[in-house]
Order: structure tokens, then sequence, then C-alpha cells
């Protein structure tokens, strides 16, 4: 889980933060089990209004 948030990218412009996912099926997994904590993380400790996932796959 480390890899996708080392490889994130931060969109000053829109306060957003893309996380890459490899494929779909760990996108799902993902979200599944850590978007809502990150993004709970994300806006408390670093005002960050939200947090994307983005797959390579695509």
């Amino acid at each position: 889980m480390r890899e996708p948030l080392r490889s994130s990218i931060y969109d000053d412009f829109e306060n957003k933060i893309y996380i890459p996912v490899p494929d779909d099926v760990y996108k799902e997994w993902f979200e599944t089990n850590w978007l809502d904590r990150i993004k709970g993380f994300m806006r408390e400790k670093f005002d960050i209004e939200d947090v994307v996932l983005i797959s390579l796959s695509d």
C-alpha cells in the first residue's frame, strides 16, 4: 500500500491528491479498505479537499 501513496500527485490548483493504482482490482480493494481513512486524514492534517484514485491500466 505504501507504493501508491509514494507515487501520489498533489494538484495545488484543485487542492486534490491523485493516487495511481496499478489496475482496477487493486483500485476496488483500495477504495473499499483505505480511501475513506486516507481522505479523512488528508482533510484533517493537511486541509486537502479530495483524494482520487487513478488506474494506470486505463
